[in-house]
């Protein structure tokens, strides 16, 4: 399959065959990435600013960088839906080389990324349920995050060391590597080998993690607990249901590309599948990224008040430029993630 032929939205050897886009799911799709960029800039914007006021333990740690990946992730959706709206052209992003190549590296890092800080976040907290007397120390997690974030970025730059320029696609409305243009072989099997360590190794190890971090919150409930292990639990639930949210978009995903690499090379596979293809390729990272605040905003009540207070200022401010004047605040706000002091309203009312 050629290339040039690829990039073109046709297959080959043998008669080209025009991949067969349907309109009203290319709109589906847009509508997917305009939530996706929207909803997902906004809400890990404020989850960002949350978890960069928390004391940094393990947990925080790894939130505040997931946040900061489903952010970059929101951003690049951008790119993608205005491709799709634009008839799957290049657009005014993908016609240039440079933006093309730093897309898809950016991209493939942080997806790989986000896949590698989940299954890190739910093996840590399986950890620390079945071995709740030893800690990990958080310098251990940094240098974990920094080690992989290194490995999964020099993975993904394998194709720009080979001068193996990412084309756009129609099919997923963004620029992919399509492997073996000016890459030998050794480079080619290189690329496979981070597909599966970033992609599809993880996601086992995330499930087993699932299922161990359920089975002890199950018994913890049975026992019952004071305060502390209530607080103890709810985090557990949270990062169950962070955990399965992630398989729940990923898993189905982590199949069809096991199954895309090892026999997409003997089938039709591009025309057939093309909405799948894009699926895979687009939409799970974003959807992802833009899901994981809400689940953020559900199971935390200090980022729902001081989210509820940034919007509240906001149009607060927007009212009291209308009316010339300054609206008395008549509610306790939280700025920094603490409650403002008394002397403070009294200042805000004057």
């Amino acid at each position: 399959m050629s290339a040039e032929n690829i990039a073109n939205g046709t297959t080959a050897p043998g008669p080209t065959i025009p991949i067969p886009y349907d309109p009203h799911i290319d709109n589906f799709f847009g509508v997917l990435c305009l939530f996706s960029f929207l909803f997902g800039t906004v809400g890990n914007l404020l989850a960002l600013s949350y978890f960069c006021q928390k004391k940094r333990d393990v947990p925080t740690i790894i939130y505040t960088n997931i946040v900061l990946v489903d952010l970059t992730i929101a951003l690049l959706t951008a790119p993608i839906g205005i491709s799709i709206f634009d008839n799957r052209s290049k657009s005014i992003f993908f016609k240039h080389q440079i933006f093309c190549d730093f897309w898809a590296f950016v991209w493939t890092t942080m997806g790989r990324m986000s896949v590698f800080l989940v299954g890190l976040l739910s093996v840590s907290r399986a950890y620390s349920l079945t071995f709740p007397f030893r800690t990990v120390r958080r310098w251990v997690i940094v240098v974990i995050i920094g080690t992989a974030f290194v490995i999964h970025a020099l993975g993904a730059s394998i194709p720009l060391w080979w001068n193996d320029k990412h084309l756009y696609h129609g099919a997923v409305a963004a620029c992919i590597s399509f492997g073996g243009q000016t890459m030998p072989e050794a480079a080619i099997t290189a690329t496979k080998v981070f597909d599966y360590v970033g992609v599809l190794i993880p996601v086992p190890v995330i499930i087993v993690s699932f299922v161990v971090t359920v089975l002890q919150l199950a018994k913890k409930t049975t026992a019952g607990g004071g305060r502390g292990d209530n607080c103890k639990q709810n985090i557990t639930v949270t990062i169950a249901l962070f955990t399965g949210i992630y398989l729940f978009f990923n898993v189905p995903a982590a199949v069809v590309m096991f199954l895309f690499n090892f026999f997409g090379s003997s089938i039709n596979f591009w025309p057939k599948y093309v909405y799948l293809i894009a699926y895979i390729f687009v939409m799970v990272y974003p959807l992802n990224a833009a899901c994981n605040p809400i689940i953020y905003l559900w199971r935390m009540e200090r980022l729902r008040e001081q989210s509820l207070s940034i919007f509240h200022r906001t149009f607060s401010s927007r009212k009291s430029g209308n009316s010339g004047g300054l609206e008395p605040v008549t509610v306790q706000s939280y700025v920094a993630g603490t409650r403002v002091s008394s002397e403070n309203l009294v200042n805000a009312t004057l």
